[in-house]
């Protein structure tokens, strides 16, 4: 009886996962400098564009790539002292983001590149 109610228990809890509501950006190499140093404004531009949802700027990936990096922050806090994991982004929403990020460089201009 008792696994019984601990599966029901888990089940509910993942049918209630938190949303993502943060995500960090990590800006390619040739134009990192200038959205780090623009770091305020780009992020109000894609909050404007994107309401519902922070952004942090990273200076470093571990990952290399040549295009915006847009990473969710999947935690989504605690229950008691299970973790819980925030439902999976939508890739069109990640797609949307970079395109953001991408429109922003391409708003700014040459004065972006390192």
């Amino acid at each position: 009886m008792e696994n019984k109610n601990q599966e029901r228990t888990r089940s509910a809890r993942l049918m209630n996962q938190p949303q993502v509501k943060e995500f960090v950006i990590v800006p390619p190499a040739e134009v990192r400098s200038g959205i780090l140093s623009r770091g305020e404004r780009f992020k109000a531009w894609l909050e404007a564009s994107f309401p519902a949802y922070s952004f942090r700027l990273e200076r470093q990936s571990a990952l290399k790539a040549d295009v915006f990096q847009v990473i969710p922050i999947m935690s989504g806090g605690l229950i008691g002292d299970a973790i819980v994991m925030c439902e999976a982004p939508a890739p069109g929403l990640v797609a949307s983001i970079r395109e953001a990020c991408e429109s922003f460089v391409a708003e700014a201009g040459q004065g972006l590149n390192a």
